[in-house]
């Protein structure tokens, strides 16, 4: 099997074998699902992205298998020939979605890794661009999560691997700080939650409160690194980065007396 189809199997794999109990279970069920051929990969992929735009449409609780085989325009019955039920389909569906956000976050991250201003606001950028384009299946994330608590702790594992990366750079920063690996999580999760809830009320619940003046993107993710990049290093980025937030260096707090 190619290697990019075991690779986004993998968050699947997890979910399944929490849920059957181990791992070669999980092996054995994939298997009776996988594709034997290239024409039998191509119509499994066919009814994964037609699934996605079906839940980016309507939802996790509205979905129906007729739907993604209609929008896959094949028979309804091919849908078992690779996937048990509905919770599976969706738990692979979601899985990839995520793979895939995960590979062009890290990629714009890296894109940009000039400075650490550079590489968080790729990172942010790219989450932006995903809520914008996808704030239906970021929020089947949310939906699903509260149906089936194993898909919440996979985005959430996939999050910790991510913030990983930057916590193992933060010894070269700050090299005469020791910081407990745990707090220094616990520090990044909080950092990133900000972003999270602000980008959920945002682009999936649409506040008014926050949507009555549209950002751009890069405007938007601009906001988000300054917040970011503050909270890290206790000062503004270079002033000469920013696009749109001007005077930066007049947003400091300096007490009286």
């Amino acid at each position: 099997m190619p290697e990019r189809l075991v690779r986004k199997f993998t968050f699947a794999q997890v979910l399944i074998s929490q849920k059957r109990g181990s791992m070669a279970d999980t092996n054995v069920l994939l298997k009776k699902r996988l594709p034997k051929s290239p024409k039998g990969v191509r119509a499994r992929q066919n009814l994964i992205e037609a699934g996605l735009r079906v839940l980016e449409r309507n939802g996790y609780h509205k979905l129906r298998i007729a739907d993604v085989t209609d929008e896959a325009g094949v028979a309804f019955g091919l849908f078992y020939h690779y996937f048990e039920d509905t919770q599976s389909f969706v738990a692979q569906a979601l899985a990839e979605f995520v793979e895939t956000l995960v590979i062009e976050t890290e990629a714009e991250a890296a894109a940009q890794h000039s400075d650490w201003y550079g590489r968080f606001f790729g990172h942010h950028h790219a989450m932006v661009k995903f809520y914008k384009k996808h704030p239906g299946l970021m929020r089947c994330i949310l939906q699903v999560s509260d149906d089936q608590p194993e898909i919440a702790k996979i985005w959430r594992d996939t999050l910790r691997q991510r913030l990983d990366g930057f916590l193992d750079l933060l010894p070269r920063v700050f090299p005469d700080f020791s910081l407990d690996r745990t707090i220094g999580r616990l520090i990044l999760f909080g950092l990133y939650g900000i972003a999270e809830e602000v980008l959920t009320e945002y682009y999936i619940r649409q506040n008014p409160a926050l949507t009555e003046n549209e950002l751009s993107t890069e405007e938007l993710a601009e906001w988000l690194t300054i917040l970011f990049y503050r909270a890290i290093f206790g000062s503004n980025p270079p002033a000469e980065r920013l696009r749109y937030v001007k005077d930066i260096d007049k947003m400091v707090y300096v007490p009286k007396g």
